[in-house]
């Protein structure tokens, strides 16, 4: 029999009309990628009788727009706050998270704020984490009396990621529901509320640094075995970071071909930022900076990956700059970055957020913090997180379409005589196949160059192993619009 079939017996002798499916050629053309996305961060166990359910260093499916998070991990915690934010800015993409318990030896940050006297009626307000806390006194309020007003409004706010302490004189102690580092980048500030605002001071003190973070190793072993494109990490320390870019490395290899990028986020001075992000000199994290949001750094990263994540599912290398970050509160009276700032950090290895005058707050250009190749070279080959992601999707648009095509054929050289409907391929069907492709991605913007990567296409059988097919190809691939450069020689 010439044909190969998958099911019909060949010494069959009762009388039918066998008729079998198979879908090997059925699907054409650019496959539609599924773009998940992994968000790991500390919660709170238990804060309530219907929240804080899950179980610490296990993956759950987050779904809805940010009940489900509340009732996993806690309405206070860290990784609720960065579930919320992703899912503000984008509701279609897949979100696992996993939930990490503060560790036994943790130490809680103590911040305490001070109260003047009111100079004349009207409204106090103190900003915590991006969370707006106002009341209103009078002008012939003691301090005492407005800090004891402002505690009570606090203590009404639901989600807080601060304990409310008792009222000393004219102070509070505000203690981080989640111990450890992440809550000393929570910023506490008061707002101006211009002629409305009563005119009191308030001071922050620093009474206690957390300290103490939660390893990871237990959460790393328990990630899913599927890709997540992206991974939101909601602290920015070092031992954290680098156990997660180990295992991006692997995940990332040819074997695993799982692509993922580490987000994290800070807010600090240009050269704080600039050492940050020359510590690390990895293709597969990305460090969002800013120096102006009251939200906090795992707010903004999950705002900013949520915008990411919905542009590339949509195509992977469209530019991600002025991309505009939903429910990220700027400071009032501040703007981000200018722009030589902006181009510094971009060489050093941040991507900068912007903020600018009317409030608005977007992307930049979205970097890697690779800067040099292993010998030390400058090199600019990842630069662009766009860059992982279009090979990212190449290669999981070949691969499923190799595997979908070719399930279980027989290796052969080119000129065998085989008859039609052989499950056969050869290098030079392979070659042909993989031309395919190319016009698949060139139709949908993401390479291009076609003559130059069919001339430059090698597929031939491996000389060691008889059953293994090797391709080398080099696509060109698309470039992002980032500066026009005009110049105007103008007459008179």
């Amino acid at each position: 029999m010439a044909i190969s079939f998958n099911s019909i017996p060949t010494n069959n002798r009762t009388q039918i009309t066998a008729i079998e499916f198979d879908s090997s050629r059925a699907l054409q053309g650019p496959g539609e990628k599924p773009y998940k996305v992994l968000i790991i961060g500390q919660m709170i166990e238990d804060e309530t009788a219907t929240s804080g359910l899950a179980d610490p260093n296990v993956a759950y499916l987050v779904s809805g727009t940010g009940s489900e998070a509340t009732r996993l991990f806690g309405r206070s915690s860290i990784i609720r706050q960065a579930i919320t934010s992703f899912k503000d800015n984008n509701l279609y993409n897949e979100v696992y998270a996993i939930g990490l318990a503060d560790h036994g030896s943790g130490v809680a940050r103590v911040a305490t704020f001070t109260v003047g006297a009111p100079v004349r009626t009207g409204t106090i307000s103190l900003m915590v984490g991006g969370i707006e806390v106002t009341t209103s006194v009078l002008s012939t309020d003691t301090a005492a009396q407005a800090a004891g007003k402002l505690r009570t409004a606090l203590l009404a706010v639901e989600g807080l990621p601060f304990s409310v302490g008792s009222l000393s004189t004219a102070s509070v102690p505000l203690t981080a529901k989640n111990k450890g580092t992440a809550a000393n980048d929570i910023l506490i500030v008061k707002k101006d509320y211009g002629n409305l605002d009563c005119g009191c001071t308030i001071s922050v003190a620093a009474t206690t640094a957390g300290s103490t973070d939660p390893a990871l190793a237990t959460a790393i072993a328990n990630i899913p075995d599927d890709h997540f494109d992206a991974v939101i990490f909601c602290n920015r320390e070092s031992t954290g970071v680098n156990l997660l870019l180990s295992e991006l490395d692997d995940r990332n290899g040819p074997m695993i071909q799982k692509e993922g990028i580490l987000y994290i986020g800070c807010k600090d001075t240009v050269t704080n930022l600039s050492t940050l992000g020359n510590t690390y000199n990895s293709k597969y994290l990305t460090i969002f900076g800013h120096n102006s949001i009251a939200s906090n750094p795992w707010e903004i990263v999950g705002a900013a990956v949520g915008k990411v994540i919905d542009s590339i599912a949509r195509d992977p290398a469209r530019p991600l700059h002025t991309l505009s970050l939903s429910k990220i509160i700027g400071l009032s009276g501040q703007i981000g970055f200018e722009r030589p700032d902006r181009n510094t950090l971009l060489y050093n290895g941040i991507s900068p957020i912007r903020h600018n005058a009317q409030g608005e707050i977007s992307l930049d250009e979205v970097i890697s913090t690779y800067k040099t190749n292993s010998l030390g070279d400058s090199d600019t080959s990842y630069l662009m997180v766009n860059t992982l992601y279009t090979l990212g999707y190449i290669r999981w648009d070949l691969r499923r379409a190799i595997d979908q095509r070719f399930p279980r054929v027989k290796l052969a050289n080119d000129g065998t005589r085989y008859a039609a409907g052989q499950a056969i391929v050869t290098p030079k069907i392979m070659k042909a196949f993989v031309v395919g492709k190319f016009t698949d991605w060139e139709t949908i913007g993401l390479v291009e160059g076609f003559t130059q990567f069919k001339n430059d296409l090698i597929v031939e059988r491996n000389i060691s192993n008889p059953n293994r097919l090797d391709i080398e190809m080099g696509p060109d691939l698309v470039n992002q619009l980032v500066m026009v450069g005009v110049k105007v020689s103008f007459l008179l």
